[in-house]
């Protein structure tokens, strides 16, 4: 039976300033190189440019949410899914982000200004919410997180540019009992399909997304370059 790939970290060029690639250009690139579904993780920070002139928490949210929408009506009558997510950044706790899936725009916006929280109190947000929250290339610019504010971590990485100590966070999550996902951490065209996961079934929602996560994770493959030495992962 054919696997679907997904990707897990992607930044669009509307909402990441790091972001290199325009949503056209993503859905064009995932959809040749076979992923069923994407999902847009860019950085949730106190510092965005799109947040300029802007105090309101909610009016951020909807702006943030701005890279999402224009992904999806790229996608539209295309068979790639858009699937909402993003890569939080706690202004206390600089050098460590977080992708997090599970909550959607109208949720985040009910939400106080997470960017001010710290990974604790924010815990008892995103479980209250049902959200997954995987720290994002733990051993990269600082040490892992505290395992009990984690579901999981990414033990691959693909972003080219950064040695994201891949090896050492399949160990970490290995021995936490942490849940394991790999993402290309697409900012360019280099990065595109370098990592994600594979499902028997593409998830039409981040709510199903998730329910893999939590009631089949024995069924999710995880998407690395077969030079990567992991032995639970082919490419």
């Amino acid at each position: 039976m054919p696997r679907h790939k997904i990707e897990t970290h992607a930044h669009t060029a509307v909402v990441s300033p790091c972001g290199k690639l325009k949503p056209r250009e993503l859905v064009e690139m995932y959809a040749r190189s076979g992923y069923s579904a994407i999902i847009t993780t860019d950085h949730l920070v106190a510092t965005l440019p799109l947040f300029r002139g802007v105090s309101s928490w909610r009016k951020r949210v909807h702006r943030f949410f701005r890279g999402y929408r224009a992904l999806c009506r790229e996608a539209a009558g295309t068979r790639l899914t858009v699937l909402p997510g993003f890569e939080l950044s706690f202004a206390a706790h600089p050098g460590r982000d977080f992708l997090v899936y599970g909550i959607d725009e109208d949720t985040l916006a009910d939400m106080p200004d997470l960017c001010t929280l710290n990974p604790w109190t924010f815990r008892k947000l995103s479980s209250d919410a049902g959200a997954l929250v995987f720290q994002a290339h733990p051993f990269r610019n600082d040490r892992p997180a505290d395992p009990a504010v984690l579901d999981g971590v990414e033990v691959f990485n693909g972003n080219p540019r950064h040695d994201s100590g891949n090896e050492r966070a399949e160990r970490f999550a290995a021995e936490h009992g942490l849940l394991a996902i790999s993402g290309s951490d697409t900012h360019q065209a280099e990065d595109v399909a370098r990592g994600g996961i594979t499902l028997p079934e593409s998830p039409g929602t981040i709510a199903e997304f998730v329910e893999w996560y939590r009631e089949s994770p024995g069924e999710i493959g995880l998407l690395v370059p077969a030079s990567h030495r992991m032995p639970m992962i082919s490419m």
